[in-house]
């Protein structure tokens, strides 16, 4: 057999080849993966702006093994990694090549059952090179939301989900600023003063009188 002759067969539902870089066997197939997803567990208003945000991760046991066959590293929790970018990032993690600049995560589907019961899909959003991902959503109903990511799988992935509720307070109502001065009517401003001045004034006429009367007596 020449040399050059790509030895590859399958073996437990995946392909197997002889890789000439580095003379080692490499298998070939879909692999475990997880997702995670947290929501802000407090401080969250109607109409405020919010972000979901998670992970997804490969989950495979196998990895890079030495020539005795002891595992030099595993697979399990390093990021998922797109289809389009698996060839770079395989070359990365196990041929010591340099990380891909480009490389992009997998995509995630953000749905909610909102407080009336209704399935809302919030929006996608993709992961990236360190598997994290984000969602900004703004929610319009009060009370509490089942929030579920899924990652519905890829050709090297099989798919994962994952929950977990929110509560959204409604907004707080503005406070009537309490009055520091009592406000005035018109009675107070105009009736009020004028009567206790028309009885100053006849406090003084009565007075006057009084006198006049005591001097014109003998």
């Amino acid at each position: 057999m020449s040399p050059v002759t790509p030895m590859v067969f399958a073996a437990d539902n995946e392909l197997v080849g002889l890789n000439y870089f580095d003379m080692s066997y490499y298998g070939f197939g879909q692999g475990p993966s997880a997702t995670a997803v947290s929501a802000p567990l407090s401080d969250a208003r109607v109409n405020d702006a919010l972000t979901i945000t998670g992970t997804v991760t490969d989950q495979s046991q196998s990895g890079r093994r030495s020539a005795a066959g002891d595992l030099q590293f595993s697979l399990k929790g390093t990021p998922a990694i797109s289809d389009a970018s698996m060839s770079d990032w395989m070359e990365y993690m196990f041929m010591q090549q340099a990380m891909p600049t480009n490389a992009t995560g997998v995509p995630v589907s953000i749905d909610a059952v909102d407080p009336n019961g209704n399935y809302v899909h919030l929006g996608d959003t993709t992961s990236n090179v360190a598997g994290t991902f984000g969602l900004s959503y703004t929610p319009t109903v009060p009370g509490t939301y089942q929030i579920i990511a899924t990652f519905h799988g890829s050709n090297s992935y099989y798919g994962s989900s994952s929950q977990t509720y929110m509560t959204v307070n409604d907004l707080a109502a503005t406070p009537t600023p309490a009055s520091t001065a009592i406000s005035q009517s018109v009675a107070d401003m105009y009736f009020v003063p004028a009567i206790a001045i028309i009885i100053v004034l006849l406090v003084i006429v009565l007075v006057v009188l009084a006198v006049l009367m005591l001097r014109k007596r003998p």
